[in-house]
């Protein structure tokens, strides 16, 4: 099975994320807010002595920011 992101060429009519002409659906508005906005973590704050600091946030690697 092939999926496709565009109704453009996609065998299954309104199946996909984009119109035939590339315009976004509801969906993708919905899956980017989703990646954008909803899955992303955002925290400030200071580290311990030891350089650490310890948070809750969605998995995946995090590096520092100096």
């Amino acid at each position: 099975m092939c999926w496709d992101l565009s109704d453009q060429s996609s065998w299954r009519p309104e199946g996909r994320m984009l119109h035939k002409d590339l315009t976004p659906k509801s969906v993708y508005e919905q899956l980017h807010r989703l990646i954008h906005e909803e899955w992303q973590t955002r925290l400030s704050g200071v580290a311990d002595a030891a350089g650490r600091y310890a948070f809750r946030g969605f998995r995946g690697a995090y590096r520092g920011c100096t």
